[in-house]
């Protein structure tokens, strides 16, 4: 399809035409790789950080130490200090 579009439009021959739609295929082909790359990239990026325990967050822990069975959640919620 694209190769006859080439044809008529720059008034080439098949095969120049057939060359260049398999080039631009190769390409696009190779851009869908390299975007699913990268989200896989930041997505794993994301779930190294939310697993990764305040203790070792190199901005510092935020929330206070948990004493006594206290979720996380609600000590930061509720932390006065």
């Amino acid at each position: 399809m694209v190769e006859k579009r080439l044809q008529k439009q720059f008034g080439i021959q098949w095969a120049w035409a057939d060359s260049i739609a398999k080039e631009a295929q190769q390409c696009f082909e190779q851009l869908k790789t390299a975007k699913m790359n990268e989200e896989s990239k930041v997505y794993n990026e994301m779930l190294s950080h939310l697993s990764t325990p305040m203790d070792e967050n190199p901005r510092g822990n935020p929330n206070p130490p948990v004493v006594g069975g206290t979720s996380t959640f609600f000590a930061s919620r509720h932390w006065n200090g």
